[in-house]
């Protein structure tokens, strides 16, 4: 398995790509969030500030929140008071949200589970760490 940085820049996995996040956000991003962020996840905002596209796995899609937007975001689905341990980053568009455990560390699994009721026990873990979750961004899983 190569480096998370040649995964997620394969010529094969096609999503849309932000430019990498700014240093001083990703250090608002980790004072502001209440936990130690799993070195995979900041790799991945240090190569594109959150992205979207097709993903091979369930939920099938996803929609990642730049680095600026994910506190927020975790505010405005108060995911501290309905879903707690757990941090989103992001969503699969629709009904699912994607998250983070803040207990984990590295490696960082990552987690879907439906908005409504945003629930521990809906939760499903989609990728057993934040590697093999970005090896499946932008593949369809036809090849």
């Amino acid at each position: 398995m190569g480096s998370l940085h040649e995964i997620l820049s394969s010529p094969e996995a096609e999503w849309t790509r932000r430019p990498p996040a700014p240093e001083p956000a990703l250090a608002a991003l980790a004072k502001g969030c209440g936990f130690e962020l799993p070195v995979e996840y900041l790799a991945f905002l240090r190569f594109s500030d959150g992205g979207e596209g097709i993903m091979c796995l369930e939920p099938w899609y996803f929609q990642l929140q730049p680095a600026e937007a994910v506190l927020a975001y975790n505010r405005g689905y108060q995911v501290e008071r309905f879903f707690p341990g757990y941090f989103a980053i992001g969503s699969n568009g629709g009904g699912e949200m994607l998250a983070i455990r803040k207990d984990k560390g590295s490696p960082c699994p990552v987690y879907m589970v439906p908005f409504i009721p945003m629930a521990a026990e809906d939760a499903v873990e989609i990728a057993f760490d934040f590697e093999l979750f970005a090896m499946c961004l932008g593949r369809s899983g036809e090849a």
